[in-house]
């Protein structure tokens, strides 16, 4: 009797090694966008309990002092950390012999440039806000300020130089530490030191740091890790002139995130700061998820030009579906995810919350093209347009402030981001349209593991402003 003809194979079987062989092929984005939503999550996570605690233990007055004083500080040290983070990541696995001097010198500089900011706008804050001129003059608040600013800078600059070692593990233990000695902090303060400025709560948020930065000390020396170097100053000039675009850019994209509750809390009121701070924190949660992807992007490509375009429509289509739901979770439930900092948080931010909820969609091009420019080594033009955007987005919540209140700021800062990612938009859809690489391809790609974590640090100390 002839042999039966074979039959076709049951097609459950081809998807599953599709889905497997799509894994396999985008592990390198996976995974290093994993690594980044780890450490974020941690963070963020414990940073929504030290704000939801805040905002009971504190009135609304100085909760928004204290979010305006604290993103304010994490500004000024992202700016005073002049790029150096960024050079560590790419210069120190082919300097090893020279990476402690060269580290040394990059935390005293980002401290001494932090530090010193921060006591120029602590003196200034009253000249931009009467109601702040017992804070300007007062030593010890402009004191307590600036030694702030100046351990938010140096500890992005440490965080970062431990990723360039390959010690991100560190990373996330000093984070994870700083996040909770924060939260017990903010309960003494809550207990001793209430008032009306939020000294309390940024003093919490320096303490945590500061403990957290001596604590990895411990465990460096029980590990027998040296600590102590000579500065190499010699380094540093020479390699200066290498992070410049790459510090425009990374400032000109963090500006707007760290300056909007600032602007509010200034136009408008401080009780309206910090119900405005509550809901640009939640919805930060949602634009992790494009940013880490396409820091994945640039790890990937930045070592193989060729696969830019075949990553990048993987991670638009992943981004497109979280911007989905998270616009849906903002847009159905805002109101409820701020009930836990109080009613009066919900009720004044709640529908601003879901308007910003749609900023994902402009956040995920925005992201997408800094990433796209990156690995096409036009980072001044991208440092060009992302500078123009961010005066956009300011300008118009600035505005917004002044006409319609925080759902003003909303509506005006959510058309600002749909404006840039309109210019933004065709730059990004020129890269997708490029030729599909063969999928064999992926077996020999080598991550750019330096790059994938460039911007981890400053991202999870704003998100977890956050």
């Amino acid at each position: 009797m002839p042999a039966p003809p074979d039959q076709p194979p049951r097609r459950a079987l081809p998807r599953l090694r599709d889905l497997r062989t799509l894994l396999e092929e985008r592990r390198f984005v996976l995974v290093s966008a994993a690594s980044l939503l780890g450490t974020t999550l941690v963070t963020a996570g414990l940073g929504f309990v030290y704000w939801a605690v805040a905002a009971r233990a504190f009135s609304a007055d100085s909760v928004g002092y204290g979010s305006a004083a604290i993103s304010l500080m994490t500004l000024l040290g992202t700016i005073g950390m002049l790029g150096l983070g960024t050079l560590l990541i790419g210069e120190l696995g082919r300097r090893r012999a020279e990476a402690g001097g060269l580290i040394t010198a990059s935390l005293l500089v980002s401290g001494g440039v932090s530090a010193a900011m921060g006591l120029v706008a602590a003196l200034l804050a009253p000249a931009f806000m009467k109601d702040l001129t017992p804070f300007g003059g007062d030593p010890l608040h402009v004191t307590l300020f600036a030694v702030g600013v100046a351990v938010t800078g140096a500890s992005l600059v440490l965080d970062q130089a431990l990723v360039g070692l390959h010690r991100g593990g560190l990373q996330l233990w000093r984070n994870c530490a700083f996040s909770v000695t924060k939260l017990a902090a903010l309960l003494l303060a809550a207990k001793y030191l209430d008032d009306a400025f939020g000294v309390g709560i940024y003093l919490a948020w320096t303490v945590g740091n500061v403990v957290s930065l001596g604590a990895l000390a411990l465990v460096l020396h029980r590990r027998g890790i040296p600590m102590m170097f000579r500065p190499r100053w010699d380094l540093l000039r020479e390699l200066r002139g290498t992070v410049m675009g790459h510090n425009w850019l990374n400032i000109a994209y963090q500006l707007p995130r760290l300056a909007l509750p600032v602007v509010v809390t200034f136009l408008i009121s401080p009780s309206a700061g910090a119900a405005f701070y509550a809901a640009w924190m939640l919805v930060g949660f949602a634009y992790i998820v494009p940013t880490h992807l396409s820091t994945a992007l640039y790890a990937i490509s930045a070592g193989d030009h060729s696969a830019l375009a075949q990553e990048l429509r993987f991670t638009i289509r992943v981004s497109v579906i979280a911007g989905v739901v998270m616009a849906a979770v903002f847009g159905l439930g805002g109101h409820w995810l701020l009930v836990p900092f109080g009613q009066s948080y919900a009720d004044a931010a709640g529908a601003a919350l879901a308007i910003l909820g749609l900023g994902i969609f402009p956040t995920l091009v925005k992201v997408h093209y800094i990433a796209v420019r990156r690995v096409q080594g036009l980072i001044p033009r991208a440092a060009v347009v992302v500078t123009i955007g961010a005066a956009l987005e300011l300008g118009a919540g600035a505005a917004g402030a002044l006409l319609g209140g925080i759902t003003g700021v909303a509506v005006a800062v959510v058309l600002a981001m749909t404006l840039e990612a309109l210019v933004m938009a065709p730059a990004v859809a020129l890269a997708m349209r490029a030729p599909r690489a063969p999928a064999a391809r992926a077996q020999t790609r080598v991550p750019a593991q330096s790059t994938a974590v460039e911007s981890t640090a400053v991202e999870d100390q704003s998100t977890a402003l956050t």
